[in-house]
Order: C-alpha cells, then sequence, then structure tokens
C-alpha cells in the first residue's frame, strides 16, 4: 500500500479496487506474500501458527471489555475467523468468531483450522473486502456444535 494509506478513505478496510494498493502489493496479495512477515513472527515466537489475526492498536484501541478477550490467546496467522471469510467479513463478525475460538480452543480446533486454512489459501478466497459478498460470508460462518 502507498504511504499513510490508513488515514486516508477506506481506513483499515481493502477492497479489489482500492488506489491505494500499489501493483506491487496486488501481486504479493494474490500469491499471498504478503503473509510472509508473520512467518517470520511465528519462528520468532511472538505470534502462532494458529490464532485469531493480529490488529495494529488503533483498532484494539475499539474493542469493548468482551471483545478484548481475542487478545487472551496469541495472535496467528489463520485463525477461525480468517477461514470463515477472510476479508469478507466486517468487524463485528471477525471479532464475534475470534472470541468463541477464545472460548471453544483445543488442539482438535487448531487441527481444523489448519487443514481449512490451507485450502482457502490456494483458491486465493476472501483476499479482499467485497461488500456485495458480505451476506455470503455471514451464512458460512456458522459454528460447530460441540
Amino acid at each position: 500500500m502507498v504511504r499513510g494509506a490508513e488515514e486516508m478513505d477506506g481506513g483499515f478496510t481493502v477492497t479489489a479496487a482500492d488506489p491505494r494498493v500499489t501493483r506491487v502489493g496486488r501481486v504479493l496479495r494474490l500469491w499471498t506474500l504478503d503473509e510472509i512477515p508473520q512467518v517470520i513472527n511465528v519462528l520468532r515466537g511472538e505470534m502462532s501458527v494458529v490464532g485469531p489475526r493480529p490488529w495494529v492498536p488503533a483498532q484494539a484501541a475499539h474493542c469493548s471489555d468482551a471483545d478484548r478477550r481475542r487478545f487472551d490467546v496469541r495472535p496467528g496467522m489463520a485463525g477461525w475467523a480468517w477461514i470463515h471469510g477472510r476479508n469478507q467479513l466486517d468487524w463485528d463478525e471477525r471479532i464475534r468468531l475470534d472470541v468463541w475460538y477464545v472460548d471453544h480452543w483445543s488442539l482438535w480446533l487448531d487441527l481444523r483450522i489448519l487443514a481449512r486454512a490451507f485450502v482457502v489459501l490456494f483458491r486465493r478466497e476472501g483476499l479482499y473486502f467485497e461488500p456485495s459478498r458480505l451476506r455470503r460470508a455471514r451464512r458460512i460462518a456458522t459454528f460447530p456444535s460441540r
């Protein structure tokens, strides 16, 4: 993205036709190469492979106390919200799915997320926020029974 993109129209939401994304950025995002810095963070122990996606402090400042529970686990590259819509989910839905993950964490759930993450990654699903697909993404984001 161009410098200062967060302050420009659109904020943290990125669409496919977003003028703030550079040509190089589009290629990196298409092939998910923009995740390489997060792999380094996992190797350094700052992140987990599975967990809620990390947020920037400006986003976290707007969370309610109940929503802050998503920070009770280490952030990850792939999480419950990520596999259920990636960037097609609005913020409230992402938080709801992340909090559900924190409440229901298990090794089995992490393995399910990893398996689904590879499918999402190779299909290149949800690379950008598309308001027209938001309703569909919400229908997909259902919770398994325990």
